[in-house]
């Protein structure tokens, strides 16, 4: 239900990144990685400030498998909002994709301290790192 509100915000408000950036993220909750990397694509080509939506084209490419423009777009995201909690949580999961688990985990526990609402889910990634 949710989901279809937000469609219909999106349709209504369709020059509106934030919005865009939120549905994204949605659609890829729901499993649909494709609209929602197309719809996270207008909402950072609309407002290219707007980290959000660079975290969400970011995750939509890890979601899809692309790690190294999901890494790209992250880091973009990054470089807009150095403290952006989830940014750096998404950065951490595809660094530990990449192989390079160390700087994974450094990216992780910086999620939990920069957004304290993030700590149980850095904490659970952190745990399933391979040794």
């Amino acid at each position: 239900v949710a989901l279809n509100y937000m469609e219909h915000a999106a349709e209504l408000a369709a020059d509106d990144d934030s919005i865009l950036a939120n549905f994204a993220a949605m659609l890829l909750e729901d499993n649909q990685a494709e609209k929602a990397l197309a719809t996270a694509r207008k909402a950072a080509a609309l407002n290219p400030k707007n980290a959000h939506a660079h975290v969400a084209v970011g995750a939509c490419l890890a979601d899809l498998g692309d790690l190294d423009k999901a890494l790209e777009a992250t880091e973009t995201a990054l470089k807009l909002e150095p403290d952006y909690g989830r940014a750096h949580l998404n950065r951490g999961q595809i660094l530990v994709k990449l192989g390079k688990k160390d700087e994974g985990a450094t990216e992780l526990k910086k999620a939990a301290e920069l957004d304290p609402s993030l700590a149980p889910i850095a904490k659970r990634l952190l745990e399933r790192i391979p040794k």
